[in-house]
């Protein structure tokens, strides 16, 4: 039961850091590009329209996938939290992800 654990805690991991990683690199992406977006939105020298453009388009598109990983996350501790409270006893119904 240990070793099944142990493998347990080692999926459940990696499930929880694929999508932690996807939202920080989407938010330093976003980081990055802010102040080209502020100095188009402000009129400065400086800023490219269609170098702006593309900007906005990678923001919405790293927007989108930071939404998408954090609901996979959500997910994920969601279903573990349902199996632990399985495992304690207190959910009479187990998660669907468990069972397909």
């Amino acid at each position: 039961a240990a070793e099944a654990k142990s493998r347990h805690i080692a999926f459940m991991s990696h499930e929880i850091r694929n999508p932690v990683n996807g939202i920080l690199a989407s938010v330093e992406a976003i980081d990055e590009m802010l102040p080209l977006l502020q100095m188009h939105r402000t009129g400065m020298a400086g800023a490219d329209e269609e170098q702006s453009g593309l900007c906005i388009a990678e923001v919405e598109d790293l927007v989108h996938t930071t939404l998408a990983c954090t609901e996979q996350l959500r997910r994920t501790v969601d279903t573990m939290l349902d199996l632990n409270k399985l495992e304690e006893g207190g959910c009479h119904n187990p998660p669907k992800d468990v069972i397909e």
